[in-house]
C-alpha cells in the first residue's frame, strides 16, 4: 500500500532529477522504481517518474506511471498536468481541456494548469484563447520556458510581434535558443515553433529545462531571470 514519504525520501526524490547531469535519464527514472521498491509505493514517487519519462519522449511509460499516482490518489494535483501533458502530445487536446476542467472541479488548480490548456487551445487553432491562458501561466511562473513559447506562437498566429517572448526565451535559456536557432535556420516561423516544441518533448518545466538536439543528444539547463 502507499506508503507516508518522510522529507528526507522527499528530498531523495527531488535529487533524482539533479542526477541527471550525471546519469542517463532511463537510469534515474530506474532509481525512481528502485527507491520506490525500497520504500513502497507513492504518488510522489510515481509522478516524478512520470515527468522525467515525459522528458524523454516516452509518453506511453508516462501515462502508465501517472495512472499508479492517481490509483493511490485519485486528486493528485500534479497527476492532472501531466496527464494533460501526454493527451496534448499524443493528439488529444480536447481530452487535455477536459483533463483540467476537472482537475479544477475536484482541487486548486495548480499555475502550470494554465499552461496545459494554452497548450490545448493552440493545438486546436484557437490562438486567441491560448494566448490568455499562455501569458496567465507566463506570468505565475516566468521561468517556464514552454509557456514563452508557446505565447510567441500564438502571438505570431494572430499578426503581433512574438519578439519580447522570443527575447524572455533566450534570457532564461541562452544554450537551448542558440541551438535552437542553429537547427532552425531556414525555416519559417511556424515551423520553428514547432521544433523548438519537439526538441522539449514534454518538458514543460520552469526549473530544469531539458531538450533533445537533432544529433539525438539530451540536454539540460536552469532557467534563471537574468538581474537586468
Amino acid at each position: 500500500r502507499p506508503q507516508a514519504i518522510a522529507r528526507p525520501i522527499r528530498e531523495r526524490v527531488a535529487g533524482l532529477r539533479r542526477g541527471l547531469s550525471l546519469w542517463p535519464i532511463d537510469a534515474v527514472v530506474t532509481q525512481c522504481a528502485e527507491l520506490e521498491a525500497e520504500h513502497g509505493p507513492h504518488p510522489l514517487i510515481a509522478n516524478y517518474g512520470a515527468e522525467l519519462l515525459l522528458w524523454a519522449g516516452d509518453y506511453e511509460r508516462a501515462r502508465t506511471w501517472l495512472d499508479r499516482a492517481f490509483s493511490m490518489a485519485p486528486r493528485s494535483r500534479w497527476a492532472f498536468i501531466g496527464k494533460a501533458t501526454v493527451e496534448n502530445l499524443t493528439g488529444s487536446p480536447e481530452q487535455a481541456l477536459a483533463t483540467i476542467a476537472l482537475q479544477r472541479a475536484l482541487v486548486p488548480p495548480l499555475p502550470n494548469s494554465a499552461s496545459c490548456t494554452a497548450e490545448a487551445y493552440l493545438l486546436l487553432g484557437d490562438a486567441e484563447r491560448a494566448l490568455v491562458d499562455f501569458a496567465t501561466a507566463s506570468a505565475a511562473h516566468p521561468t517556464r520556458v514552454s509557456a514563452w513559447l508557446g505565447l510567441g506562437q500564438a502571438q505570431h498566429l494572430l499578426g503581433a510581434s512574438p519578439r519580447p517572448a522570443l527575447d524572455r526565451v533566450r534570457q532564461l535559456v541562452p544554450v537551448f535558443f542558440q541551438q535552437w536557432q542553429q537547427e532552425t535556420a531556414g525555416l519559417g516561423e511556424q515551423e520553428r515553433f514547432a521544433h523548438a516544441f519537439r526538441m522539449l518533448r514534454g518538458n514543460r518545466g520552469s526549473g530544469l529545462i531539458t531538450w533533445w538536439t537533432a544529433d539525438g543528444a539530451f540536454h539540460g539547463e536552469q532557467a534563471v531571470l537574468s538581474a537586468r
